[in-house]
């Protein structure tokens, strides 16, 4: 379980990283906004596989008690996550709107000179 996990991982960091052949290299080599978006969705699968090998731990005596621990304590910090989230928002929000305010400051965030 854990080799086929391994090995699907390293398999998508060899296709993300273009090591295949030169041919696949320069198709990708235009297209940034793609490669960004396939980065992202291996990382998200990546994540996905974790949790399920978090899953399949349920089925050992020594683990699962420890996973059924973890699922409680996340589903009773929803509502806690919820108002943090909100929280940060709300300081972003914030920051953005002084950060408009900054003559001195351009839309990326650097000062110009």
């Amino acid at each position: 379980m854990i080799t086929l996990l391994i090995a699907e991982t390293s398999d998508a960091i060899n296709l993300f990283k273009g090591d295949a052949d030169l041919q696949n290299e320069k198709r990708l080599k235009g297209v940034k906004g793609d490669v960004t978006i396939f980065a992202i969705s291996i990382s998200i699968a990546t994540l996905l596989l974790w949790m399920r090998l978090l899953y399949f731990l349920r089925i050992f005596d020594t683990t699962g008690f420890l996973i059924r621990a973890i699922i409680q304590v996340m589903s009773e910090m929803k509502y806690f996550m919820m108002i943090l989230m909100i929280a940060y928002f709300a300081f972003g929000d914030s920051y953005k709107v002084i950060s408009l305010a900054n003559p001195n400051v351009s839309e990326g965030g650097s000062a110009s000179d």
